[in-house]
């Protein structure tokens, strides 16, 4: 198995919004849903934001939790619902669980005549080539995307040098936050 630590990176990237100062958060949970509803990635990097903030005394609101598609447009959407909020119980960060969400947020937050980072922050998940093309630059969570595919390939060729015998590893990576 390679994974990411989900629940760390999003527990960092928690902090970091902390250590600047935010107190009101939003997280757009943009991912495809199982039959039952749940994505097991959503709720790791949830449990990640809750435990952190929970940690400062702080929560998250109900209404504050959007989910949806991992969309562009999704993101767009939602974050223009966030905005429709009282200045006063509006976020002023936001946590998106991938950079296309993170895209439309940023794009919903731009049309409002609203800047980033002066009025909200937004951080993706992902660091897609298209993040540090948006204005402004997107904060976002790195995935070690070589290296994941590079211990792919190394497991597959040990598979194939022990005649399919199957290997009982587990990979947890970090990922870094891009500012």
């Amino acid at each position: 198995t390679i994974k990411i630590d989900y629940v760390e990176s999003m527990g960092r990237t928690t902090q970091h919004l902390l250590d600047l100062q935010h107190r009101r958060f939003a997280f757009l949970a943009g991912a495809l849903y199982t039959p039952d509803g749940r994505s097991p990635i959503i709720e790791e990097k949830k449990e990640g934001i809750f435990r952190t903030l929970e940690g400062a005394g702080l929560s998250l609101p109900d209404d504050h939790l959007l989910e949806g598609p991992p969309t562009i447009d999704w993101g767009f959407q939602a974050m223009k619902q966030l905005l429709s909020f009282r200045k006063s119980e509006r976020p002023t960060a936001v946590l998106c669980s991938n950079d296309l969400v993170a895209l439309g947020a940023l794009h919903a937050v731009r049309s409002s005549q609203l800047a980033v980072p002066r009025d909200v922050s937004i951080v993706g998940f992902d660091d897609i080539g298209m993040a540090v093309h948006s204005t402004p630059p997107l904060t976002t969570v790195a995935a070690p995307k070589r290296r994941m595919g590079r211990l792919a390939v190394e497991l597959i060729l040990r598979v194939r040098e022990n005649r399919g015998t199957p290997l009982h590893e587990y990979y947890m990576l970090e990922s870094p936050l891009i500012v």
